[in-house]
């Protein structure tokens, strides 16, 4: 059953910038070099609002992330799931570390990538909807 007292997410579709995005910080382009600085901005966003009592509340974060560094990056490197693995690690290690020391009793849940092989076999699956063929020229083009 939802809890009504729970509060921080996004109110609607907006931007980060918005008030109605709250403690949402995530943005679409981002990749997980972008993690450290999002993390410290939710902390100064959450550290601001009144609502939070910062060492009494729980708090719940998700990060989805991992999608854009691929196809931002495979075009460009030799050997780039290497170079993607240890880029995601360094900034992920980096950002719970920064969580772990400035925000107490909070529980991070690690949301990984859609399975990369989807975008190998998009053209072997008519069943994807046309926005599939639409976004993958621009969001992973050496893909196209």
């Amino acid at each position: 059953e939802f809890n009504p007292k729970l509060f921080g997410y996004s109110l609607f579709d907006s931007y980060n910038v918005h008030h109605s995005a709250q403690f949402n910080v995530a943005e679409n382009i981002a990749t997980t070099t972008d993690m450290p600085y999002n993390a410290a901005k939710l902390v100064a966003r959450m550290k601001l609002d009144p609502r939070v009592q910062w060492n009494k509340h729980w708090k719940l974060l998700t990060f989805m992330i991992g999608g854009n560094d691929f196809c931002s990056d495979v075009c460009y490197q030799t050997n780039a799931t290497e170079w993607i693995n240890q880029a995601q690690e360094k900034s992920l290690i980096k950002t719970l570390k920064y969580l772990r020391h400035n925000m107490p009793r909070t529980i991070v849940n690690l949301v990984p990538s859609p399975l990369i092989n989807l975008s190998f076999s998009m053209d072997k699956a008519p069943q994807l909807p046309f926005s599939c063929y639409l976004s993958r020229p621009i969001e992973c083009s050496c893909l196209s």
